[in-house]
């Protein structure tokens, strides 16, 4: 194995790990307590808004996925009506 399979792989451990990170990030928003005065639809968006940005500044993916996925798991998981979550599209 030479030294540039080596990084690559290396690389693709540090990407792994970045995505799992953003993942337990947003679970851990997701399934927590809301908060007082907040309705849980506005919690479970900032959960998504929260592990966007923070796969985007983690490196785990670039930010036109980030979004789309974003996107499609508050229509996929209720949190949004596809008319309101794509009326900015």
């Amino acid at each position: 194995m030479g030294a540039a399979q080596v990084a690559e792989l290396n690389i693709d451990r540090m990407r792994l790990l970045a995505r799992c990170a953003v993942l337990a990030l947003a679970l851990t928003i997701w399934f927590s307590p809301t908060p007082a005065g907040l309705v849980p639809a506005a919690w479970r968006l900032f959960a998504l808004f929260v592990a966007t940005i923070a796969s985007v500044l983690l490196g785990a993916l670039p930010i036109l996925t980030a979004s789309v996925l974003a996107l499609a798991a508050a229509v996929l998981t209720g949190t949004l009506a596809p008319a309101k979550a794509y009326a900015g599209w």
